[in-house]
């Protein structure tokens, strides 16, 4: 696996990573947002120094990116496995 992808809960200010539109939004503290992990030897060759590189994008970005279903809480019950 060479990236790493998941929903955090903000707890410093810092801006939204993401390239679609320039976006110039703020990820505040408590703001949902994804974290995008790339880890060395990854397939976007953005971790070239041997360290993973985390990327935050703001939650409108996500949804916007078509991973909006990601900040959707899943319950009990409710997993679905492919088949």
């Amino acid at each position: 696996m060479s990236t790493q992808t998941r929903v955090r809960t903000a707890r410093k200010l810092h801006r939204c990573d993401r390239w679609c539109d320039e976006c110039t939004r703020w990820v505040e503290p408590g703001d949902r947002y994804v974290e995008h992990t790339e880890f060395p030897s990854g397939d976007a060759a953005l971790a070239t120094n041997g360290r993973p590189v985390h990327l935050a994008e703001c939650r409108p970005c996500a949804e916007h990116s078509g991973r909006g279903d990601l900040f959707v809480p899943v319950t009990e019950g409710t997993e679905t496995h492919a088949q």
